[in-house]
């Protein structure tokens, strides 16, 4: 899959999640759970947006590469303990790659999908956060090939870490910083075994309803 193609996949997943982060909150009934410190704890939706590194230095030049992405939570009658699925998309775009006396302009793109756990809870209107779980990695990079650009692409399962704070700036929204880390299997690329071992840092803009 090309890059600007799995762009366009992403693109409509993030615009949705602003539509609903941009839309004004309605006071929902609920009964039967209770209330933290600031909105129900049912769902949350949030934005990232930051930068991915990889630790291997195989991907150079795409090394470091921006991020968007987004997470959403759900409790499950857990208490302080909710489910949670994310969809994280990177690119970066090199234009003067210099390879053999040649000027090369290489893009590479990644995307992420996980599922799994995050523990929070509100302190005023602090809440640190931290969650655990499995992703999926699909990788697409631009190599050269005898002095031809050609793409290559590989997927890999992997687990995740995060941690993190958030700030409630009112009932329903809140903004925080995240760090992400990867794990998972190598990738193969160009025939190489590259590790995917990555860390992410984050600003999180979100919503609770």
């Amino acid at each position: 899959m090309k890059g600007c193609d799995r762009l366009l996949l992403v693109l409509p997943v993030l615009a949705a999640g602003c539509a609903t982060v941009a839309r004004p909150a309605v006071p929902a009934q609920r009964t039967g759970l209770r209330h933290d410190s600031y909105g129900y704890p049912f769902e949350e939706l949030d934005i990232l947006v930051g930068l991915r590194t990889f630790d291997d230095a195989g991907f150079e030049p795409h090394e470091r590469a921006g991020l968007v992405g987004l997470d959403f939570a759900e409790g499950a009658g857990l208490g302080n303990l909710w489910l949670e699925g994310g969809i994280h998309y990177t690119f970066d775009e090199e234009s003067d790659v210099v390879i053999g006396g040649t000027e090369y302009e290489l893009a590479a793109d990644t995307l992420e999908l996980s599922a799994g756990l995050v523990y929070g809870r509100w302190f005023g209107r602090w809440r640190p956060f931290v969650g655990a779980g499995g992703s999926f990695l699909f990788a697409d990079f631009d190599r050269v090939d005898q002095g031809v650009v050609v793409e290559d692409e590989d997927s890999t399962p992997g687990g995740y870490g995060k941690l993190g704070i958030l700030f409630a700036v009112s009932e329903r929204t809140h903004v925080g910083i995240e760090y992400r880390r990867f794990e998972g299997a190598d990738l193969t690329l160009g025939g190489v075994g590259l590790d995917p071992s990555s860390g992410t840092f984050a600003l999180v803009f979100g919503t609770r309803f």
